[in-house]
């Protein structure tokens, strides 16, 4: 009987040695990476309004147009002449997608005008497929001018961001 008991005794752990091996396995993988030419945005134009005389009483918005021109809204304040949208070239990785964000950086200096970053619109759209060339985007916006606007010259800062998407 002891035999018979060392006997499976030993039948059983050489099943365990054996299955121990037969659970062990390897694989491997490749890693790799496709790394993307940096991104560059080059201001071409700084964005005008021109010459805008203010209405007599309360505020009128002036849009300018991505293609240029000046277009006043309701009021009697007018628009002369030297509007231009801003524009940039943006280049990067061919056929790959960049989403554009604009921001006012700082606003309308002076007093009674003023341009929000929810009012810039920018052709393209919020999105490029970038095709390997400095593409152009240009940047318009609607200026929002009151009666009491101070006389000469404002200034703000708009920015673009470019991002890989």
């Amino acid at each position: 009987m002891t035999r018979k008991i060392t006997l499976i005794a030993l039948v059983a752990t050489g099943s365990l040695l054996f299955a121990g091996s037969a659970l062990a396995a390897t694989g491997t993988a490749s890693a790799s990476v496709e790394i993307l030419a940096p991104l560059t945005v080059v201001k071409v134009l700084d964005m005008e309004f021109g010459t805008i005389a203010p209405p007599s009483i309360g505020n009128q918005d002036f849009v300018l147009a991505t293609g240029g021109g000046v277009t006043p809204g309701p009021g009697d304040g007018a628009y002369f002449d030297g509007a231009q949208p801003a524009q940039f070239t943006v280049s990067g990785s061919t056929d790959e997608t960049v989403g554009l964000n604009l921001t006012v950086t700082s606003p309308m200096d002076g007093t009674g005008v003023t341009l929000e970053t929810a009012n810039l619109v920018s052709n393209p759209g919020d999105t490029l497929l970038l095709d390997g060339t400095a593409q152009p985007i240009n940047i318009g916006g609607t200026l929002n001018v009151a009666s009491n606007a101070s006389v000469g010259a404002h200034t703000a800062t708009i920015q673009l961001e470019v991002l890989y998407q």
